[in-house]
């Protein structure tokens, strides 16, 4: 099971790569504080959304594989709900980004 999850979650980072032709992970360039930082949080969502959804799916399939084990079914469910937390956090912290630019970045 590990084994398909690691091949999922790299053939997910790869998506933007072959939709766009490159990935320019390098967010330390030289240039103005606002693009690092739209950078930064662009690698965050390139990492997290299909980690999530990835995350989303095995426990799906842990759920309706579980038979009924009581454990099984509480780790799911569990999984689910600090999966679903974690991206609130990344929409809060994407929120809070963009407030922090509007008030102190000139644009």
């Amino acid at each position: 099971m590990s084994k398909f999850l690691i091949f999922g979650l790299i053939s997910c980072l790869a998506l933007p790569v072959l939709a766009e032709g490159t990935l320019d992970l390098n967010i330390f360039t030289p240039g103005d504080l606002e693009a690092t930082i739209n950078r930064a949080l662009s690698l965050l969502w390139i990492i997290a959304v299909p980690l999530a959804v990835i995350m989303l799916l095995w426990s799906g399939i842990e759920f309706i594989t579980s038979a009924g084990d009581s454990k099984k079914v509480t780790a799911a469910k569990n999984r689910i709900k600090y999966t679903l937390i974690g991206l609130v956090v990344m929409l809060l912290a994407s929120g809070t980004v963009a407030l922090v630019q509007s008030l102190f970045i000139e644009g």
